[in-house]
């Protein structure tokens, strides 16, 4: 049995001096291409088209209201408006499956070799080393899974997702795993233990809300105050709403360096205690050790 105290402490150590910096700049920078890119494209068409054809605190109530007004110089009727729709939901779609995916997994390559002390920048783009391909089709098809599961309630798909926690960081070590292979393997080491993993998960609650109540306290004086001197509230706008949206994900950006580091040295953990060597062997296949 393990200790989540004992976990996280080691994940501190893992972040101590400048090592944290390093960790939050690689978080910064697969968090910009595999997530923030897609969510700006968005944010500025809504707000080209919100100022165009609305004054402030003047906005639709409902998304449906707002979408057709918005797009409709862009198409000669209002039918095609969901064109726009299907366009951000293949973006999205693309936007998880081929690219936030192998960040992830490049996010896990570098903190594993944090633990060696080696971890570098460019750790942060392993994913598109070697075996992209593989990592890929294994990633996409783990999540799919997830998802097809969380359709039945939400309780199914978070067992699912606590069973195959460790695939990331198998792909991560061994390019040429396959992804029926890694979910079997993290099945395997998760035995038991989900409950567990759950509530190390849960630990981290606290300090996500704390990052999200220094976003908001701020954003919301600057609103008071505005909104006492001219009448304008300023967090009703598009963009108001977009400043605090990027605010908010830089404070919560902070803490993730100390949760992915936790979850290396969990994985670590667990994967020393379970012989992965036994566990590949069931495959055929080898696995590579850091």
């Amino acid at each position: 049995m393990w200790d989540r105290k004992i976990i996280k402490a080691w994940a501190k150590q893992d972040l101590a001096g400048i090592r944290y910096g390093t960790a939050l700049l690689v978080t910064w920078l697969t968090g910009v291409i595999g997530g923030l890119i897609p969510f700006l494209f968005q944010y500025a068409f809504q707000i080209q088209y919100a100022n165009r054809y609305y004054v402030y605190l003047e906005f639709p109530n409902t998304w449906e209201e707002f979408i057709p007004n918005g797009v409709h110089s862009l198409f000669t009727g209002e039918e095609n408006c969901w064109a726009l729709y299907w366009f951000f939901g293949i973006l999205a779609i693309v936007n998880l499956f081929f690219v936030k995916n192998i960040f992830r997994i490049g996010q896990t390559t570098f903190y594993l070799q944090l633990q060696q002390g080696q971890g570098r920048c460019r750790d942060g783009f392993a994913g598109l080393a070697s075996g992209y391909g593989r990592r890929i089709s294994a990633m996409a098809t783990t999540v799919l899974t997830i998802m097809l599961w969380g359709l039945l309630f939400v309780v199914p798909g978070i067992i699912k997702a606590l069973e195959y926690s460790m695939v990331p960081w198998l792909l991560a070590e061994n390019p040429t795993m396959t992804g029926q292979e890694a979910r079997a393997i993290s099945r395997r080491m998760t035995r038991g233990e989900k409950g567990a993993i759950f509530v190390l998960y849960l630990s981290f609650l606290g300090w996500f809300l704390l990052a999200n109540l220094a976003a908001q306290l701020p954003m919301s004086l600057i609103n008071v105050l505005l909104f006492a001197r001219t009448g304008f509230y300023w967090g009703a706008s598009m963009g108001g709403n977009l400043a605090i949206g990027l605010l908010s994900a830089l404070t919560v950006s902070l803490v993730l360096p100390y949760v992915q580091a936790t979850n290396a040295r969990l994985y670590r953990f667990l994967r020393d205690r379970d012989g992965m060597y036994q566990s590949a062997a069931v495959y055929g296949g080898s696995v590579n050790l850091l």
